[in-house]
C-alpha cells in the first residue's frame, strides 16, 4: 500500500480507497458502524438518514433476502421478469427441500438454481440405482454423503426464503440415459434463465458451504471495536466481474460464465454476506434498504443487443470477458457459451457458427488477439494459445470441438475481433480542427466479402451448410438509394449535417459506396442514424431450441501465395505490443503483416539485417521499404490464403474525402489430411498479392 484516499461515496457513506506505487485505485472500503447481536437497534446516520442493519456477525438474516426478492417481483420492470428471448423450461428434476429427495420438475415454475464452483475434490457419484433411491422420500437424507456442504446449505437457504424447490447439477442430471442427459446439459442456460432465483456462491468451491447459513456460522472480517459496544465494519465488497484485479475464482471458470449472465435475480454470497444483484437495483445485507451507487454493475454488459441491434463491439466485450476461463474439459468451451449466444441470437439475423456471427463471418473469421503491457493498468496479456482436447471419451455433449478457425478453439484475454470494423454510424468517419491540428474519428473498416463460405461436419463431405455472409457488396451496399428495408421499423431520412451530427465544427465523411443522400434511423434507437438500414432482428422472439449440431469444418474456393515471414522492425521495442512479423516477396518487399497468437510462436522467424543507421529499438516508418537482402528457401516460405478484403479509410485532409487502402484479409494455414489449420493471421496489399501469381485452391478449415 503507498496512499490512502479518504471521502464519502454518493450515498454519503465514508469511503477508503487504496492505491498503489503509482496513484492507481486497487481495492476500496467502505466503513459502517456495525452492532453486535446483543444491539438490535440500528444506527442512523445523520447525514444521510439511511438505516443500516444491526448485522449479525454470526448468521445469514434471511427475512433481507425474502424481502428483496418480493420486492423484484413486484415493483420491478420487465428486465427483471424475464430474462431474454430463451424459452421458459421446467428442469426434468428438482430437489423438493421439504421432502428431501428429487421430484419431477415438469410443471413447476417456480424453482432456484444454484451456480456455483465444484472444486477439485468434487466428483458426480451417481448411477441409475442411487438416483431411483433420491427420489423417494427422504432420499437426500440417506444418501447424505452425496451433499456437498455447498449444495446443503443452499437447500437450508431455499427453504429460509419461502421456496421449496432448487435444482444443482450434480444431483438433479439422471445417469444412463444420454439422450436425456444431453438434453438436459443443452438446456442448462433456459434454466438459468428461467429460475425465479440465483444462489451465487462466490466465497470458496462446493466443499466451502455458505457461511452463515448451516452448521458453520461465518466470520466477518476487518471489523474494529469503536464505542458503546458497537464495531467499525471497513465494508469491501465483492468484485462481480472477470476482469477486476480481486474477483473471486468462481469468474475464472468457464461454466459459470452463462449461468451468471443468463440468470435474471441472483442472492450472491460473498465476502461473508448475502448480496442482491438484478437488472434493476444492487443491495448488500449491511445496508439491505440502501441501494448501491454503482450503476456499472446494473446495466446490462450487452444494452444493444438485448434491444435487438447486432453491436459488434459488446459483442467484442463479452467474447474477451469468457474467453479466458478455464474449463475441466477444454473441449467443453463451445457448449459452456451456446446458452448465452441463444439469448443474444435474436440480434444477429444469422445466428453463430461456433461462436462467428455468420451476417459478419469474413470479418468475423479475422480475429485477433493482443499482447504486451497495457499502460493504463499495469495488465499483461499473453496473446491466446491453442485449447487441447482432452480425449475423453463418450461425451454426451454436442459441439464439444475446438476448431481452430473459430476464437472458440483458442484461450486468452483480450480477443480482438470487429476492432474497427464500420457499424455504419454517420459519425464514424469526421475531421475538425484544433490548436494542435486535425481532430476526429478515423473509424470504418469495411469487410468485403470475397469467396462464399460453407459448413460441413467432416472434411470430405458433399452434404455442405452455405454460411450467409453480412454485406454482400453488389447487393446491400449496391447504392445510396436503399429500396430494400422494412419501413416498419426503419426511418429513411434525407440527411441533413446540422441536424444529423455533424457538430464542434467537424466534418462528416462519407464512406466507401455513400453518397450522403439520406440516413436511417432505428424506431428502438432514436436519434441514432446510421447509413444504411442494417440486419436487425426484434427483441425477445422465442427460441424453441437453443442448441443445434453445429458443424465444425468449413470451405470455400479461394486464392493462396507463399511469402517470407521475418520478424517485424515496428514492433522491436523493450516492452513488446504484439507479436507480429513483416511479409515479404520474392522482390524483397513487405507487402503485408502476419499477427501470431502469442510471442512464443515468433522463435521460428529470423529478423532481417538492420541497415547501419537504424537503431535496433526505435520505430521508424521508414523500415517499411526496407528490402530484405536474402530471401528464404521455398521450404522456408509461408502459405497465406485470402480469406476477404478489408477496405480500410485514409483521410486526406486537404480535401476532407475518405479514400480506403485495399488488402486481403489472410489465414496462415498448415495442411494436415487435407485440411487446413489456422496458426495466424493478417493482411497483404492487394495490388501486390496479384504481383504473385496466386493459386486457385479448395479450402478446408478444421
Amino acid at each position: 500500500m503507498d496512499g490512502l484516499v479518504l471521502r464519502r461515496n454518493a450515498n454519503g457513506i465514508p469511503w477508503v480507497g487504496v492505491l498503489d506505487y503509482k496513484g492507481r485505485q486497487r481495492r476500496s472500503y467502505q466503513l459502517l458502524l456495525l452492532q453486535s447481536s446483543n444491539h438490535p437497534t440500528p444506527t442512523i446516520d445523520v447525514q444521510t438518514s439511511a438505516i443500516w442493519s444491526a448485522i449479525d456477525s454470526g448468521w445469514v438474516d434471511f427475512s433481507v433476502a425474502k424481502r428483496w426478492l418480493e420486492k423484484c417481483i413486484t415493483q420491478h420492470t420487465f428486465g427483471c421478469q424475464s430474462s431474454s428471448n430463451i424459452r421458459h423450461v421446467s428442469p426434468a428434476w428438482l430437489i423438493d427441500t421439504t421432502s428431501h429427495c428429487l421430484v419431477s420438475g415438469e410443471g413447476i415454475t417456480d424453482f432456484v438454481a444454484l451456480s456455483y464452483r465444484w472444486g477439485p475434490s468434487t466428483h458426480r457419484f451417481m448411477n441409475s440405482v442411487i438416483f431411483k433411491e433420491l427420489t423417494i422420500s427422504g432420499g437426500l437424507t440417506k444418501h447424505s454423503g452425496l451433499i456437498t456442504p455447498t449444495v446443503n446449505d443452499a437447500m437450508q437457504a431455499v427453504r429460509a426464503i419461502g421456496e421449496r424447490y432448487l435444482w444443482v447439477d450434480a444431483l438433479c442430471l439422471a445417469p444412463d440415459d444420454d439422450r436425456k442427459l444431453s438434453e438436459q446439459l443443452q438446456l442448462m442456460g433456459s434454466i438459468y434463465s428461467s429460475a425465479k432465483l440465483t444462489i451465487i456462491a462466490l466465497d470458496g468451491d462446493a466443499m466451502a458451504g455458505l457461511p452463515g447459513t448451516g452448521v458453520l456460522p461465518r466470520n466477518l472480517q476487518n471489523t474494529f471495536d469503536w464505542k458503546d459496544s458497537t464495531k467499525i465494519l471497513a465494508r469491501h465488497l465483492p468484485s462481480l466481474s472477470a476482469l477486476e484485479v480481486d474477483a473471486s475464482e468462481y469468474f475464472q471458470r468457464g461454466w459459470t460464465f452463462q449461468e451468471y449472465n443468463l440468470s435474471r435475480r441472483r442472492l450472491i454470497f460473498a465476502n461473508q454476506q448475502i448480496h442482491w444483484r438484478c437488472s434493476c437495483a444492487l443491495w448488500h445485507e449491511d445496508c439491505p434498504d440502501l441501494e448501491d451507487n454503482d450503476r456499472s454493475l446494473l446495466v446490462t454488459k450487452t444494452p444493444n443487443i438485448e434491444a435487438g441491434w447486432p453491436d459488434l463491439r459488446e459483442l467484442r466485450n463479452l467474447i474477451t470477458e469468457y474467453n479466458n476461463r478455464e474449463f475441466s474439459f477444454e473441449e467443453d468451451a463451445f457448449p459452456g457459451i451456446t446458452g448465452l449466444l441463444a439469448h443474444i441470437g435474436d440480434a444477429f439475423k444469422a445466428g453463430f457458427l461456433f461462436g462467428l456471427p455468420k451476417q459478419n463471418f469474413d470479418a468475423a473469421l479475422m480475429w485477433g488477439c493482443s499482447l504486451g503491457r497495457d499502460s493504463l493498468n499495469g495488465a499483461h496479456f499473453d496473446g491466446v494459445r491453442r485449447r487441447i482436447s482432452s480425449g475423453r471419451t463418450g461425451s454426451v455433449l454436442p459441439n464439444a470441438v475446438l476448431p481452430s478457425w473459430s476464437w472458440i478453439g483458442w484461450k486468452g484475454y483480450p480477443i480482438d475481433i470487429f476492432r474497427g470494423e464500420t457499424q455504419y454510424l454517420i459519425n464514424e468517419l469526421s475531421i475538425g480542427e484544433s490548436e494542435t491540428g486535425y481532430i476526429g474519428s478515423f473509424k470504418g473498416d469495411i469487410t468485403v466479402p470475397i469467396t462464399q463460405w460453407f459448413s460441413q461436419k467432416s472434411p470430405d463431405a458433399s452434404d455442405k451448410d452455405i454460411v450467409t455472409p453480412c454485406l454482400e457488396s453488389d447487393t446491400i451496399i449496391s447504392s445510396a438509394t436503399v429500396t430494400d428495408f422494412d419501413s416498419d421499423v426503419w426511418r429513411r431520412i434525407r440527411y441533413v449535417p446540422s441536424e444529423h451530427g455533424a457538430d464542434s465544427g467537424r466534418t462528416i465523411l462519407l464512406p466507401w459506396r455513400v453518397s450522403g443522400e439520406y440516413v436511417y434511423e432505428h424506431i428502438h434507437f432514436p436519434g441514432v442514424f446510421r447509413w444504411f438500414p442494417l440486419p436487425y432482428c426484434s427483441p425477445k422472439a422465442t427460441i424453441e431450441s437453443q442448441n443445434t449440431l453445429e458443424h465444425p469444418y468449413i470451405s470455400c474456393k479461394t486464392e493462396r501465395v507463399w511469402l517470407a515471414a521475418v520478424t517485424s522492425y515496428r514492433f522491436r521495442l523493450p516492452i513488446p505490443f504484439d507479436a507480429h512479423l513483416d511479409l515479404y516477396d520474392k522482390l524483397g518487399r513487405i507487402c503485408g503483416w502476419l499477427q501470431l497468437p502469442n510471442d512464443d510462436e515468433d522463435s521460428g522467424f529470423e529478423g532481417a539485417e538492420l541497415p547501419g543507421d537504424i537503431d535496433s529499438h526505435i520505430v521508424p516508418s521508414a523500415t517499411k521499404g526496407i528490402i530484405l537482402n536474402q530471401f528464404p528457401a521455398d521450404e522456408d516460405l509461408i502459405e497465406l490464403v485470402a480469406i476477404c478484403l478489408r477496405k480500410s479509410p485514409k483521410i486526406d485532409y486537404e480535401t476532407k474525402t475518405v479514400n480506403y487502402d485495399d488488402s486481403y484479409g489472410v489465414l496462415w494455414v498448415k495442411w494436415v489430411d487435407g485440411v487446413a489449420y489456422r496458426y495466424g493471421c493478417g493482411h497483404v496489399r492487394k495490388d501486390m498479392w496479384h504481383e504473385q501469381n496466386p493459386q486457385t485452391v479448395d479450402l478446408v478449415l478444421g
